[in-house]
C-alpha cells in the first residue's frame, strides 16, 4: 500500500482536551462504493440465539450488554464496513433492550473520537406481523390505509427515537446512514405481510418521519432512500435491492433501477435449529476469499455482507473460536463437520473483509488527522515540552506502534521524541488501530530559545519520516 500522510490542522489558542471528541459522520452519495452487513441485537447473556455452531472469542455467555456492544462495534472498524444494517424488531424482548445499549455503547465510542460505521435500521415484517412463534397467527396490515401506513412507520420511529435518546450532540444525524442526503431505511420480505404494498406512495413514509422527527432532526426533511430485497417483491419505489437472508450463495449480484449490489457469505449452517438443515461449508474461509475476488468495483456499486452475527444459522463473520463446531447437548453428533479457518485465525472473515473492502472502497490506503491536542499555549524559552495530540486514522491500512509521529517543521521546535501510545487499547484488543479509530501520540519537543510568537507547523509523519499534504498551524507563545 502506498504510504499517504495527510497533515493536519489542529487550530489552538488554549489546552484542551486529548482524550479525543465527536466528530461528523460520512454522508454517502449514490455513486459511491459501500460495505454494508446486516447487525443482529437480539443477544443477552441467557436469551436470543443461542445455537449457533461457532462460539465467540468471548464466549456466547458474554453477548449483550454495552461493553460487549462497543467490542462488536471496534471488531466491525477492523473489517473495514462501512454501515451497519441494524436489525429492528420493534416490541421484541430483549431486542429493543439490547438495541438501546447498543446505542449506548455506539453514543460513547463516539464521543471518544471513533468515527464509527454509520447505522440504517433494517426491519423484519416478517417477525413482527408474521409468524413469530408456532401457535401465532400472521397479522398482516394493509398499506393502502392510513392505519396500515401508520404502523409500518412505527418500528422505524422507535428506531430512530432509542438512537437519539442516545446519541444527542450535534453530530448524531451524520451518522444515520444517508444517500444522497437520504435517510435510509431498509426492509426485509414485505410481500408476506403487508397487502397491497404497491399502493403505497414513498411520500407517505415521508411525511410521518418528518412529522416526528424534521423539526429537531432536519435531515429527514430530505426524503427517504429504500433499500428493499433483491430477489423476492419490494416496494415499486425502492431506490436499490439487495439479496438479503433471500439466498444460498457465496456470492450472488443482483440489480434494481441503476444499483447494481453484490450479497456475499462467509458460509451457512442451520443443523442445530432445524433438522436436518442447510450448511454451506466455510471450508476455512477459501469460498469467502473467492467471493470477494469475483467483486468488480468497477461493476458493482454495493457490496453487502451477510451477516455480522445471525447466530444459530452460522452466517456471521464476527471472530469466533477455531476449536470444532458446537453442538448442543441434545445432539449426539454431528451430521456435518466445517472448519472456521485455514490458518487458525479467529479473525479469518474479519480480515478478509478488511483486505477486499480496501481494494473496494473509496478511502485513502494511508490517511489520518488530528483530533484533538493538549498544550500549554504559553512556553518558556528553551524549555522540554511534552504535548499530547489525539489522532484519528482515517486510512485503510492500520496503525501499530512505529509506525505513526509527528513531526514539526519549524526553525526552533525540535521534536526530541514523538510515539504512538496505546491509550484506547485498540492495540492490545485488535492488534492494531484501524481506520477511523483513535491514537494518542505523546510528543516531546524543545521550545526555541527566541522568544516571540510561533505559528508551528505539525505533521503526521509515517515510519519512513515522509510527510505528504498541507501542513497546518499551531499558534504558540513563547516567553
Amino acid at each position: 500500500m502506498n504510504k499517504i500522510i495527510v497533515a493536519a490542522l489542529v487550530m489552538a489558542v488554549s489546552s484542551c482536551s486529548f482524550a479525543g471528541e465527536a466528530t461528523g459522520g460520512r454522508a454517502y452519495k449514490k455513486s459511491d462504493h459501500i460495505v454494508s452487513v446486516s447487525f443482529f441485537t437480539w443477544f443477552s447473556p441467557t436469551k436470543g440465539q443461542k445455537a449457533g455452531p461457532w462460539r465467540p472469542i468471548e464466549g456466547r455467555e458474554n453477548w449483550g450488554g454495552k461493553e460487549h456492544w462497543k467490542n462488536q462495534l471496534r471488531q466491525t472498524m477492523r473489517a473495514n464496513v462501512d454501515t451497519l444494517w441494524v436489525h429492528l424488531i420493534a416490541g421484541r424482548d430483549p431486542a429493543d433492550e439490547q438495541r438501546r445499549l447498543f446505542n449506548e455503547a455506539y453514543a460513547e465510542l463516539r464521543a471518544e473520537g471513533y468515527k464509527l460505521p454509520t447505522i440504517a435500521p433494517f426491519l423484519d415484517p416478517l417477525i413482527i406481523w408474521g409468524q413469530y412463534e408456532p401457535d401465532e397467527p400472521n397479522k398482516p396490515i394493509d398499506m393502502a390505509t392510513e392505519k396500515g401506513i401508520d404502523e409500518f412507520v412505527r418500528p422505524y420511529i422507535i428506531f430512530f427515537r432509542d438512537y437519539f435518546a442516545a446519541n444527542k450532540d450535534k453530530y448524531a444525524d451524520s451518522y444515520i446512514q444517508t444517500i444522497d442526503g437520504k435517510v435510509v431505511l431498509d426492509t426485509w420480505h414485505i410481500w408476506l405481510t403487508l397487502n397491497n404494498y404497491d399502493k403505497c406512495a414513498k411520500a407517505e413514509i415521508e411525511k410521518r418521519l418528518i412529522a416526528d422527527f424534521g423539526e429537531e432532526h432536519p435531515v429527514f426533511k430530505n426524503g427517504v432512500y429504500i433499500v428493499g430485497t433483491g430477489f423476492s417483491e419490494t416496494f415499486p419505489f425502492a431506490d436499490e435491492g439487495i439479496i438479503q437472508f433471500e439466498q444460498h450463495a457465496y456470492n450472488y449480484e443482483t440489480q434494481l433501477k441503476d444499483v447494481r449490489c453484490v450479497q456475499l457469505k462467509g458460509g451457512y449452517w442451520d443443523q442445530n435449529v432445524r433438522n436436518p438443515g442447510y450448511m454451506m461449508p466455510r471450508d476455512g474461509g477459501v469460498h469467502y476469499i473467492d467471493a470477494w475476488e469475483k467483486v468488480d468495483r468497477n461493476k458493482i456499486n454495493r457490496v453487502y455482507i451477510e451477516s455480522w452475527n445471525e447466530y444459530d444459522e452460522g452466517s456471521g463473520i464476527y471472530a469466533a473460536k477455531i476449536a470444532e463446531p458446537y453442538l448442543p447437548k441434545d445432539r449426539t453428533a454431528a451430521t456435518r463437520s466445517d472448519v472456521w479457518s485455514a490458518t487458525g485465525n479467529p479473525f479469518e472473515y474479519i480480515d478478509t473483509t478488511a483486505k477486499y473492502a480496501a481494494k473496494y472502497n473509496d478511502a485513502p490506503d494511508s490517511d489520518g488527522e488530528i483530533i484533538a491536542v493538549d498544550i500549554r499555549r504559553e512556553l518558556k524559552a528553551g524549555e522540554t515540552v511534552t504535548a499530547k495530540f489525539t489522532l484519528r486514522n482515517t486510512g485503510n491500512e492500520p496503525w501499530t506502534e512505529g509506525k505513526v509521529s509527528l513531526s514539526c517543521d519549524d526553525e526552533g521546535f525540535n521534536v526530541v521524541k514523538s510515539a504512538l501510545t496505546d491509550k484506547f487499547g485498540d492495540i492490545a484488543r485488535l492488534g492494531a488501530v484501524y481506520r477511523n479509530m483513535p491514537a494518542l501520540v505523546e510528543a516531546e519537543f524543545a521550545a526555541p530559545a527566541k522568544p516571540g510568537t510561533y505559528m508551528t507547523h505539525w505533521n503526521i509523519i509515517d515510519k519512513d519520516g515522509k510527510a505528504v499534504g498541507r501542513a497546518k498551524s499551531l499558534l504558540l507563545s513563547v516567553k
